[in-house]
Order: structure tokens, then C-alpha cells, then sequence
């Protein structure tokens, strides 16, 4: 709740906030289970958090607890209780971690349910299966119709591991949302890595990770390190055995990027902008207040304090969006912060521009614009840029006062976008497979104009947005 002040002439006093902590209610809500993959003696399991925000987008529960039982009853169980995270959206629960009551074993079938609380109770239960509880086999997947993948984790000298901490890695399919993990009990920053095997499915949208859960409690969490934030448009294919799948945890405390914006807009007439996307997100450690301090490029002005406030990114991160008009990024252009974390220390981190896409980047032949169609139910259609491949694609449509009519991938997906295969969209039908993504409408309105777009993305996030009338 803001407070209102009046600015006049005169300095304004007396412009004081008290803070208090929100009254709780017993929650209604239940966790949006996406996936629960078996692991050795034990799950990963890939949960929803925008089933579990309230209006304000915060998450009502302060911890959650995961059941299991050889029962579709529940009527002896084992469970873990784990903290809520805001920047985890993934549960790694097994016989290791703490936290646990009971235990797993390989080559049993377990049923899954899983309830958020806070201090004013417990919400209600979400069964995996739902009104068909579906088991679980623990252990992990034999090599029969899976591709043996092998390789090794190497964890930088300058990280100290923790007593007791568990390394996990392996392939995360961001399609399916489903994890492929191996979980190493006794990682070490050796020179000669930590190896690791992982019997994967063929596919095309895989993320390779590692997660060195520090205070293992199965959570990707403050103080933990990982490779996984700001990583989902490395995505990687795995269509047989593979050999040497090396991967280096990151030494950062926090990675800043610099990230180009670039859109044509096509109404009564076209128009080009350029844009900034200055992000600085939590690493080795948890940022708490950020400052872009310097920039090499004057399109920005320095010192700015940046704000955290970043509904539906999927993590913590401080960001600042700059529009600059007709001014054209360079690349190598340089952006510095200075950075306080959780623990006290500080530090400095710096992003710098990877590309700018441009005109030659769009996607071209957007149908349907204004004139060129009646319906209220459109299929919208275009035609992909050069080297189509080496991009994600995003969809947008807005009404006339900027309210999202569709938006694909959604919002709550775990995916950056969809691939080059995809040149039409259905009318309700999202082509990432996901149904419940649907129009806020079920259809359009006669006369009422529409903005709709395509949005190439390349591996690091800079983009070219094509944007597009409609009026049925």
C-alpha cells in the first residue's frame, strides 16, 4: 500500500511508512506438479509456482511437504518437509537430504502428494495423477531405450564444499519438465572433476545442469552453486550414447547480462526502437541491492540504483529495462555493478553485449494484419528469418489498452520459447503442448484493434520483435 504525498515547491516531510507483517489465512491453493521423475533412492520433482501466488505474486506457503506411500490411499507414509523457494521450482528429495522422514527403495512403487502450509495452516493435498494416483518406480532408469550419457562436474578450487553437501546433475527436458539426475554424495573441487553417468531419453530440448546443494536440503537455494540460472536457452539435443559431457560450476557470486532489444512495428505506419535489458541475477550468492555504476556507452545514464521488482521471471534478479530509441547498441558495449549480498559482503559484476539483432533477424509475412481477414478466431501465420534454427521464437497479442490477450510460451512456463518448426498458431491451441495455455477470450471482438507479434530470441537473449495490427 503506497502513501500519498504531495510535492509542491517546498521539500515535503512527514512521508512515513510503517511495515507489517500480512495477515495469513489457511490456504486454498495446491501445487501445480508437473513432473515426478525417479531417481537412486529417490525424486525430482518440478512444481508450478504460479498455482501458489497470491494476488500480489506471493507465494502463500512458507514450506511445503512431500508424501509418499506404496498406497494410493496414503495410509502409511513416509514424508519431507522443504522451505518454499523463490528460486527453486524443483524438489530434490531422496535418502540423503535432511529433512526426511522415512526412506525410499529402489525397484518400489511409491505414490506422491505434496501440500503447501504458512503459520495459519496447511493447504489442501495435490496427488500426483490427480483423481488417478499414479506410481512411481524409485531407482534410476535402466539403459534399456535410454542413451547412456557420461561425463564429469568439475567444482572450481575457489568453492569450499560444505560437510555433507550432495552434488546432483544431469538433463532437465524443458518440454516435459522432467529431470534425469545423478546425484554424486561426495563431491570434491579435484582438478579431475566428479563423474557422473545418466541413462537420458532422445530429445532436442534438454538443459544439461549440476546443483552442489550445499546445506542439502534438496532446494537450489542461497549459497548453493549452480549452473542453472539464466540457463535455459542453452538448450542441447542428446539422440544417442555420449561421451566427456563436461561441465565447470560457475566461481561468480552473481551473473550480470546485458541483453538487446530490437522492434519494428507496423500499424498506420513502420517503426524501429531499440532497447536494453540489464539483468543481474543471484549465482554463488544472493544479491539484496544492486547499482549500475558504470557503462560504457552513454545511452544509459550511471549511478542508478536498480530495482528486484520482477514479476513472473522465474527467479530473483534485479533488472532494468532502458529504451533508446534510434541509438544502436555495439557489441562488447560494457555495463558494471556494484552488488551487496546476503551474507554482507560486497562486489562487483559486469555484463557486456554478445549481439544486436536487427531487420535481417524478423520474423517477416505476419498474417493476419488489419483488412486481411474477418475472423474472431484467427490462425496466425509467418514466415521465419534466415538461419531459422539458430533462434527461439515467442508469441504476443494485446487488446487496445495493453492487456495480454495470449502470450506463448505462457507466463508460468519453464520455456524460453518454441523452435522453428512452429510457423502457425491455432486459434486456442498452444503449440508447445502445454492446454491450458488458452486466449483470456474465446474470441475476438469485431472492430476492436489488436497487437500481435513474433519475437526472435538467439542463445543469449537478445532479440528482434515483429509487431502487427488486427482488427477483425
Amino acid at each position: 500500500m503506497g502513501v500519498a504525498v504531495s510535492i509542491s515547491t517546498a521539500n515535503a516531510t512527514g512521508a512515513n511508512v510503517t511495515l507489517a507483517d500480512p495477515t495469513l489465512t489457511t490456504p486454498t491453493a495446491t501445487p501445480k506438479l508437473k513432473s515426478v521423475a525417479p531417481t537412486d533412492v529417490g525424486v525430482v520433482i518440478s512444481y508450478g509456482g504460479g498455482s501458489v501466488l497470491d494476488s500480489n505474486s506471493v507465494e502463500e506457503f512458507s514450506s511445503y511437504t512431500v508424501q509418499w506411500s506404496t498406497s494410493s490411499s496414503f495410509t502409511s507414509t513416509s514424508s519431507a518437509t522443504l522451505k518454499a523457494s523463490a528460486t527453486s521450482n524443483v524438489w530434490i528429495v531422496n535418502n540423503s537430504i535432511s529433512g526426511i522422514s522415512g526412506s525410499f527403495s529402489n525397484g518400489t512403487a511409491y505414490y506422491f502428494r505434496v501440500r503447501g502450509s504458512n503459520s495459519a495452516g496447511n493447504g489442501p493435498w495435490a496427488v500426483w495423477g490427480g483423481g488417478t494416483p499414479t506410481a512411481v518406480t524409485i531407482g534410476a532408469p535402466s539403459s534399456s531405450g535410454y542413451n547412456t550419457v557420461t561425463g564429469s562436474v568439475v567444482i572450481p578450487s575457489s568453492i569450499t564444499v560444505a560437510t555433507g553437501a550432495q552434488l546432483y546433475t544431469g538433463y532437465y527436458d524443458q518440454s516435459t519438465n522432467t529431470a534425469y539426475a545423478a546425484r554424486i554424495g561426495a563431491p570434491t573441487n579435484s582438478s579431475g572433476g566428479n563423474a557422473f553417468t545418466v541413462e537420458v531419453p532422445t530429445g532436442s530440448n534438454y538443459i544439461q545442469f549440476a546443483i552442489l546443494d550445499q546445506n542439502n536440503d534438496g532446494l537450489i537455494n542461497a549459497g548453493d552453486v549452480t549452473n542453472v540460472f539464466g540457463n535455459n536457452s542453452n538448450t542441447v539435443s542428446v539422440s544417442g550414447n555420449l561421451t566427456n559431457q563436461n561441465l565447470t560450476l560457475p566461481s561468480t557470486n552473481s551473473n550480470a547480462t546485458v541483453m538487446t532489444q530490437f522492434t519494428q512495428s507496423t500499424v498506420t505506419s513502420t517503426s524501429t526502437s531499440y532497447s536494453l535489458n540489464l539483468k543481474l541475477r543471484e549465482q554463488n550468492k544472493l544479491p539484496v541491492a544492486v547499482q549500475l555504476t558504470a557503462a560504457s556507452s552513454p545511452n544509459v545514464l550511471t549511478p542508478l540504483d536498480v530495482s528486484n521488482y520482477c514479476q513472473g521471471c522465474g527467479n530473483l534478479q534485479f533488472q532494468y529495462d532502458a529504451s533508446i530509441g534510434s541509438d544502436v547498441p555495439a557489441v562488447n558495449d560494457t555495463y558494471t555493478f556494484s552488488v551487496t549480498y546476503s551474507d554482507g559482503t560486497t562486489g562487483t559484476a559486469t555484463g557486456t553485449v554478445t549481439a544486436v539483432l536487427g531487420t535481417s533477424n524478423l520474423a517477416t509475412s505476419l498474417s493476419p494484419t488489419t483488412g486481411s481477414s474477418t475472423s474472431v478466431t484467427p490462425t496466425f501465420t509467418w514466415t521465419d528469418p534466415a538461419n531459422a534454427s539458430n533462434y527461439i521464437y515467442q508469441f504476443y497479442m494485446n487488446d487496445s489498452s495493453g492487456n495480454t490477450v495470449w502470450q506463448i510460451p505462457s507466463n508460468s512456463s519453464n520455456l524460453s520459447g518454441f523452435s522453428s518448426s512452429v510457423t502457425s498458431i491455432t486459434w486456442g491451441t498452444d503449440p508447445t503442448g502445454d492446454t491450458s495455455n488458452t486466449p483470456s477470450v474465446s474470441s475476438l471482438t469485431v472492430g476492436t484493434n489488436y497487437t500481435w507479434s513474433i519475437q526472435v530470441q538467439d542463445a543469449n537473449g537478445n532479440t528482434a520483435t515483429q509487431q502487427v495490427q488486427y482488427q477483425p
